[in-house]
C-alpha cells in the first residue's frame, strides 16, 4: 500500500513536515495494520536532505530501525532534522537531548544541569530505572508551543522560546511531569486503557490519578531536586485550590467523572466554569491530600512515594494492569494499612467538598482565603460542537449587557480580528479599564459594539505553615513575662533559681506540645538522675533545645549563640540560669567560652552541648567542635551522646514554619573520658554512638564501631 499524507501539526502531538524539519508522532502518520499489530517492525526514511540527521528511541541497523511490534513503533517519535544533540549519563543510565532551537534561544548549560536533577530525583524517590537509555526531545519554537506527549523510553516538549529565556520553571514542570510518566501512565497503566484502540476514541475514569497526580509528583520531583523552594511548592498548591474552588461544578462533577468526559475538552461550552472541572487540576489536588491520608494512617511511615513503587512493583514489573480508581485505592490501602474507601467514595468518586484544613493540618498547614480582583470582559463566546461561536453568556447588569450584547449573537471580529478559538484567551490576558470592540451578526444583521473590561472578584486561596509557629511563639511571648515576674523577685529573694527555672521548662514543654511535636524519649533509665553530666547531641533544628532540655532530670546549662542574651526577658534569665555564651565566629572567645563552661560543670550543673556547632542542613552529622572534648577532658565528666531525630522534618533549617511530627530523644550509655588517651579518640567515640541512633539514610559511620573498644584509651 502506498499513500500520501499532509502533517503541518506543530507540537508533540502531532506530526509536520517543512524546509526547517520533520517531527514525526508516528501514529499519526502510519496505517494501523490489524493483523500485524504484535509482529516486528522496521520503518525506513528515504529523501532525506544530507545535512539533516536522524533522531528516534528506536532501534538502528542498516539504515533501518525497528520495533518488536506496532504499540513500541508508533510510542517512538522521530525528529530528522539540523538539531543539537546533547548527552548525559546520571545513576547508570544514558540520557540522549534532542534539541530543535535557535542556541541563541537557550542555555545549554542550563538545560543539562536541570536534566541532571530532574532525572536523579525522580528515579531516587521511585527508587527504579526501568531502561538504559531515555531520550528527550525539545522544540523551542519563538511561535505558538504546544506542551508535552510522554512515551515509554522517551519524550518530546514544546516551549516558547521566549517563555523560556524569562524563566526556566515552564522547562522543569512540563519536563518533571513528562519524565514522570514513563512510570505512571507508561507502565502503571489502568485497565480501561489496555490494550489501545487505535480505531475510536478510549474512555477511562482514572485520568486523574495518570494525568492529575503525575502533576502532583512533578511538584514533589521539582522540590526534591532543588528547583523550586517550599514557598513555590505551597503558593502552586494555593494556586490549584483557588482554581478549584472557583469552578461552581466542582460540586457537580466528580473527578471520575471529569476523567470520562476527557474527549469533551477541544470544546469551549464544556469547559465553561459551571460545566466542568479538570481533572489535571483536581487530580493532582487529589494526590496531594492522598498524600497526606496516607501519612495520617500510617503514622507517618508510608506516603504518596510508597504507593507509586507499590503499584510499580505489583502492576507494572507484574505486567498487570489497575482497575481505574479500585486499583490505586488497593495500592493506598496496602501501603497505609488502613480503610481508605472514605477518601474515595467522597472526593474521587464523589462530589463532596475537600476540607482542606482537615487534611493540611496534620502537617502544620493552615488555608486562608482572600478576594483578589480579575478582570472580566463581561461575556463568554463558545463553539457549541460543531456550530459557530456564538455568545453563551453575557454578564447581567455588566458592561457588555449595556453596550447591546446578547446570548447568541455570532462574532465576527473582536478587536478588529477575525474571531476564533484563540479568540478567548485573546480576552483573557486583557486588562481592567482595556476597551473591547466586537463585532457580532444577529438575525442577518452586524453590528459593532464597544465597552471596557471590568473587574469581578473571586476568592483566592493561600496555603500557609505559619500557624503553629505562631501559636507556639505567642505561648512563649505571653509565658515568658508571666514566668520573669513570679520567678525574677523569687531569685533575687531567695537567691534560689530553680523555681525559674521551673517555669522555663515548664514553657518550654508546652510551646513543643502546642506546636503539634510529640517527643519520645528513650534511655532515660541508662545513667544516674543524681549526678551531672556533660551531654553531647546532634543539631537539625531550632526545636533541638527546648525538646531536650527539658528531658534531663537536673537543672542543666547550654551553651548558645551569643546573639540571644540581647533579648530582653530570656537574656536575662540565661544569665541567671549559667547558660555560656558563644561566639561562634572568634576563636579567641570559643575558648573562653569552654572556659566559662568548665566553672559551670564545676559547679555540679549538666551541660548540653551541641558539638556540631551549627544546625545539620540534611540531618546528617556535620564535623564535630574540638572545644567540647577538651571541656570533658579537662573537668573528667562522664559524658552522655544524646541522637535527636525527627525535628529535622518538623522544623528544618531552611524553614521557620513548624509542622507536626514524632520525635524521638535517645539518650545514649554514659562514656567515661578517663578511658581516652585523647580528646580526638573520645570525639571519634562520641560521634560514633551519636551516629548510631540516626535512621539507616542519614549515618556516616559503620555500625561496627560501635563494638570496638576505646581508640587509643587506657585500660
Amino acid at each position: 500500500v502506498e499513500y500520501q499524507i499532509y502533517v503541518d501539526s506543530f507540537g508533540p502531538f502531532g506530526a509536520q513536515l517543512n524546509s526547517h524539519h520533520a517531527f514525526l508522532n508516528l501514529a499519526q502518520v502510519l496505517m494501523y495494520p490489524v493483523d500485524a499489530r504484535n509482529a516486528p517492525l522496521t520503518i525506513r526514511f528515504s529523501h532525506v536532505p544530507s545535512e539533516w540527521h536522524i533522531a528516534t528511541p528506536l532501534q538502528s541497523a542498516s539504515g533501518a530501525y525497528s520495533a518488536e511490534n506496532y504499540d513500541r513503533l508508533v510510542d517512538s517519535p522521530v525528529e530528522i532534522s539540523t538539531f543539537r544533540e546533547l548527552a548525559f549519563d546520571e545513576s547508570g543510565g544514558h540520557y540522549r537531548v534532542i534539541i530543535d532551537a535557535d542556541p541563541a534561544d537557550y542555555d545549554a548549560d542550563k538545560v543539562i544541569a536541570n536534566l541532571h536533577k530532574i532525572v536523579a530525583a525522580a528515579t531516587s524517590w521511585m527508587n527504579d530505572r526501568p531502561f538504559d537509555t531515555y531520550t528527550f526531545f525539545y522544540h523551542f519554537p519563538r511561535g505558538p508551543a504546544g506542551g508535552g506527549m510522554e512515551h515509554a523510553y522517551s519524550t518530546a516538549i514544546d516551549l516558547n522560546a521566549a517563555t523560556i529565556q524569562r524563566s526556566l520553571y515552564p522547562f522543569n514542570s512540563v519536563t518533571s511531569h513528562e519524565f514522570f510518566h514513563l512510570w505512571n501512565v507508561k507502565r502503571i497503566r489502568p485497565q480501561t486503557l489496555e490494550p489501545i484502540d487505535y480505531t475510536r476514541e478510549n474512555f477511562t475514569r482514572a485520568l486523574w490519578f495518570s494525568e492529575g497526580v503525575t502533576s502532583t509528583a512533578e511538584e514533589i520531583i521539582q522540590l526534591r531536586a532543588g528547583l523550586i523552594e517550599e514557598k513555590q511548592f505551597l503558593a502552586r498548591l494555593g494556586e490549584q485550590i483557588s482554581e478549584l474552588e472557583n469552578r461552581p461544578a466542582h460540586l457537580t462533577q466528580s473527578a471520575e467523572e471529569s476523567s470520562l468526559d476527557a474527549w469533551l475538552e477541544g470544546f469551549d461550552y464544556y469547559r465553561r466554569p459551571e460545566r466542568s472541572i479538570s481533572y489535571y487540576n483536581k487530580g493532582e489536588l487529589l494526590g496531594f491530600m492522598l498524600d497526606l491520608a496516607i501519612r495520617d494512617a500510617s503514622q507517618d511511615h508510608t506516603s504518596l512515594r510508597e504507593l507509586f513503587q507499590w503499584m510499580n512493583a505489583n502492576y507494572a514489573r507484574k505486567g498487570r494492569f489497575f482497575d481505574d480508581s479500585n486499583g490505586v485505592r488497593e495500592a493506598a490501602e496496602a501501603v497505609s494499612h488502613s480503610d481508605l474507601g472514605w477518601f474515595f467514595s467522597k472526593y474521587v468518586s464523589g462530589r463532596e467538598e475537600i476540607p482542606w484544613n482537615d487534611f493540611l493540618r496534620y502537617v502544620g498547614l493552615h488555608i486562608g482565603q482572600f478576594s483578589i480582583t480579575v478582570p472580566d470582559p463581561g461575556f463568554i463566546a463558545s463553539r457549541n460542537f460543531d456550530g459557530p461561536m456564538s455568545v453563551i453568556a453575557v454578564t447581567p447588569g455588566g458592561e457588555a449587557e449595556r453596550a447591546g450584547l446578547q446570548v447568541g449573537d455570532i462574532p465576527i471580529e473582536i478587536q478588529g480580528k477575525p474571531a476564533s478559538e484563540e479568540s478567548n484567551q485573546q480576552l483573557a490576558r486583557m486588562n481592567t479599564g482595556e476597551p473591547i470592540t466586537l463585532k457580532v451578526r444577529s438575525r442577518g444583521r452586524d453590528r459593532e459594539l464597544q465597552w471596557k473590561v471590568t473587574g469581578r472578584q473571586e476568592v483566592s486561596y493561600q496555603v500557609s505553615a505559619m500557624i503553629r509557629t505562631i501559636l507556639m511563639l505567642t505561648l512563649w511571648g505571653l509565658a515568658a513575662p508571666v514566668a520573669a515576674l513570679i520567678g525574677f523577685p523569687w531569685t533575687f529573694i531567695t537567691g534560689d533559681i530553680r523555681l525559674l527555672y521551673r517555669l522555663f521548662m515548664w514553657g518550654a514543654r508546652a510551646g513543643v506540645w502546642i506546636s503539634g511535636v510529640r517527643v519520645e524519649p528513650v534511655g532515660l533509665d541508662r545513667f544516674d538522675h543524681s549526678r551531672s553530666y556533660i551531654f553531647m547531641t546532634n543539631h537539625v533544628s531550632n526545636l533541638d533545645p527546648p525538646i531536650q532540655v527539658p528531658l534531663i532530670p537536673r537543672r542543666t546549662s547550654v551553651m548558645v549563640k551569643k546573639e540571644l542574651f540581647k533579648t530582653p526577658i530570656l537574656g536575662r534569665a540565661m544569665r541567671m540560669g549559667s547558660l555560656v555564651p558563644v561566639d561562634r565566629g572568634n576563636r579567641d572567645a570559643g575558648i573562653e567560652a569552654v572556659r566559662a563552661a568548665k566553672a559551670v560543670v564545676s559547679q555540679g550543673l549538666n551541660m548540653i552541648i551541641y558539638v556540631e556547632g551549627k544546625r545539620s542542613f540534611d540531618g546528617k552529622l556535620l564535623p564535630f567542635k574540638k572545644g567540647p572534648f577538651y571541656l570533658a577532658m579537662e573537668c573528667g565528666v562522664p559524658v552522655i551522646p544524646i541522637t535527636i531525630v525527627g525535628t529535622h522534618f518538623a522544623m528544618p533549617k531552611t524553614r521557620f514554619a513548624i509542622k507536626p511530627a514524632k520525635v524521638r530523644v535517645i539518650f545514649h550509655p554514659p562514656i567515661n573520658p578517663k578511658d581516652f588517651g585523647s580528646r580526638e579518640c573520645l570525639m571519634e567515640k562520641v560521634r560514633a554512638v551519636i551516629d548510631s541512633g540516626l535512621p539507616e539514610e542519614y549515618r556516616s559511620l559503620a555500625a561496627a564501631s560501635l563494638h570496638e573498644g576505646p581508640s587509643g584509651g587506657r585500660s
